[in-house]
């Protein structure tokens, strides 16, 4: 798994336990000129209330964002499960690697 090592430290102020992880997720929103937008990203951890993933781009801080999440089923005649979700961009965070660290909290989530 790559390091994505943040440029700010960061205060843990969680109230839910995370999980560390390394799924795909797609995430579709609007950039910070208004343009929407579709890019494949990696969920880093998760929890029962939202998720922290790395993207190439910043998205605002209180952007709605809806969010697609393969989870793998470890069974190969069974494919993945996915997780589709709408949430509100919470944080986001330099990477030293030039990408972002994005923290989304879910309002609203179905597997499908």
């Amino acid at each position: 798994m790559e390091d994505y090592s943040l440029i700010t430290p960061f205060v843990e102020q969680r109230l839910k336990p995370r999980i560390k992880c390394n799924y795909v997720a797609t995430i579709q929103g609007r950039d910070g000129s208004g343009k929407k937008f579709k890019e494949k990203g990696r969920v880093l951890n998760l929890s029962r209330s939202g998720i922290f993933l790395i993207l190439n781009q910043a998205i605002p801080d209180c952007d709605e964002v809806l969010v697609r999440i393969t989870f793998p089923t470890g069974i190969l005649e069974y494919g993945s499960s996915k997780l589709a979700t709408t949430g509100t961009v919470v944080r986001r965070e330099l990477c030293l690697d030039g990408n972002f660290g994005v923290a989304i909290n879910f309002q609203k989530f179905r597997f499908l």
